[in-house]
């Protein structure tokens, strides 16, 4: 199950910079972003929703606060996102900040505080993140 959700998980993370860069590039950011991020976040929530009653296992209190704040990040990263493209901020410059930065972040986070060691894996999903930047990031 675990990989399942990971395999999700890439793809989602993924799937909103590319709707954003799709609807940017479409002259359209300014207009629909926040009707964009409530269709994704609302559509992220009824995905969760299905799974876990298909499952009947209820996530703990803890589960479910990490998860809000999770979301709650993630959401703010992605309106800060859209509010720079709508405001005429290249995407050339836009996407590699955020999406760069946030690997690098992670990366970073993971071997500081929780003193992992960058595996096969981990090089080939930085490796994936830092590709899948630049593609966004051509005009």
């Amino acid at each position: 199950m675990w990989l399942r959700l990971m395999i999700v998980a890439f793809f989602g993370n993924g799937l909103s910079p590319f709707g954003l860069k799709i609807i940017t590039e479409h002259h359209l950011s300014g207009r629909y972003q926040y009707q964009y991020l409530a269709s994704w976040y609302l559509s992220g929530t009824i995905l969760l929703a299905a799974v876990l009653l298909k499952q009947k296992a209820w996530p703990s209190r803890w589960e479910i606060a990490l998860g809000f704040l999770m979301g709650i990040a993630s959401l703010l990263g992605q309106t800060g996102t859209v509010m720079a493209l709508s405001r005429n901020v290249t995407g050339a410059v836009v996407f590699p900040l955020v999406l760069g930065g946030s690997v690098f972040f992670v990366t970073l986070g993971g071997r500081v505080l929780f003193k992992e060691k960058i595996g096969t894996y981990g090089i080939l999903g930085v490796t994936l993140g830092i590709v899948a930047l630049a593609l966004l990031a051509i005009p």
